[in-house]
């Protein structure tokens, strides 16, 4: 990832784990860094760029990654898939997600997943925690607990199972958040993060909407 006005970028690594962050206040930078991140996208802003902030921090422990992003202008963008899991837990504004005619409204302290379909995305000032997984992984962990092969392996809709799940999935990414902030805490530590990743791909299982 890449460095804007000068915010400094910072990479540090120890046995696989690897932190990066972007600090910009140049809109097209932000939106550059978030197409290589995650998925392409035609964004429309509104409103003036005076005063726009923007980060992104990036943390990958293995197959796991834990992100968290700031956006503080209102826009609305056309989203390409995103190839993988990923699950976003909205702190501050909030998102709104449209596939089809599936809508999903996050406001803050919302969670849901992000479709792997094209999809219509409209955020305002907004700070979200980011929890990513390849769909592989979780296909594995579907096939190890479920009678789902792994070839036929998917997630269906946006939105958490229940308000309880929904309630799982916020404390489970702010558990994550927490470690993903201390260098050379216990993401450093291999069994921990397959330990970790596992039991994310478990809940996401349980949180998210699988075909019967």
């Amino acid at each position: 990832m890449r460095t804007g006005d000068g915010a400094g970028a910072a990479t540090t690594g120890r046995a696989s784990v690897t932190r990066d962050e972007v600090a910009t206040g140049d809109p097209d930078l932000a939106h550059h860094t978030i197409a290589e991140q995650y998925s392409a996208h035609r964004p429309r802003f509104a409103g003036s760029a005076l005063g726009f902030r923007f980060r992104l921090a990036v943390t990958q422990a293995g197959e796991l990654g834990v992100d968290e992003i700031v956006h503080s202008m209102d826009a609305r963008s056309w989203t390409e898939p995103y190839v993988g899991f990923l699950a976003v837990h909205v702190r501050r504004g909030w998102y709104h997600w449209q596939v089809g005619r599936d809508e999903l409204a996050l406001p803050p302290g919302a969670v849901g997943r992000f479709h792997n379909s094209p999809m219509t995305v409209q955020w305002s000032d907004v700070t979200a925690s980011v929890v990513r997984l390849s769909t592989a992984h979780v296909a594995r962990v579907a096939a190890a607990r479920t009678d789902v092969a792994v070839a036929d392996f998917r997630f269906e809709g946006m939105a958490p199972v229940s308000a309880a799940m929904a309630r799982a999935w916020a404390g489970l990414s702010a558990f994550l958040d927490a470690q993903a902030a201390v260098t050379d805490g216990t993401l450093a530590h291999p069994l921990i993060r397959a330990s970790l990743a596992e039991h994310v791909a478990t809940t996401a299982l349980t949180c998210s909407p699988t075909p019967p």
